[in-house]
């Protein structure tokens, strides 16, 4: 499974997956500057002579964060306990479990550094 996802990130990143070193008999690490628009892969090591396939993760495992998958899912209005204001979370709801993110701003930010995107932590809490 490994090696076809290897293969599979080299067709989708291309010359952006480092697969080298950036130089010939380099000693030390590359500085950022170096690896800027680079995607640098960790992997885990397979143990001696253990079969590639035994490692596989069930597809039952990832299937709640499948939005594929979700029950339902957009914008929760939640309740903050201290100011007794409703605040917006986006939010997922599956079979087993509701996620939902710690904050959602619906303002798109104008200023120049602003890529038009609304502001969205990525982080999830799970009640």
């Amino acid at each position: 499974q490994q090696r076809r996802m290897a293969s599979a990130f080299q067709d989708v990143f291309g010359e952006m997956l480092l697969t080298q070193p950036t130089e010939k008999n380099e000693s030390s690490l590359p500085s950022p500057h170096e690896l800027r628009r680079k995607i640098i892969l960790k992997h885990k090591k397979l143990p001696e002579g253990a079969e590639e396939n035994s490692f596989a993760v069930r597809q039952e495992e990832g299937k709640d964060l499948d939005l594929r998958n979700s029950i339902k899912n957009g914008i929760l209005l939640l309740e903050d306990p201290t100011d007794n204001e409703w605040y917006p979370h986006a939010f997922v709801l599956t079979e087993n479990k509701l996620y939902y993110t710690e904050n959602y701003s619906t303002q798109v930010e104008t200023d120049a550094d602003s890529d038009g995107e609304p502001d969205v932590d990525t982080s999830c809490s799970v009640p």
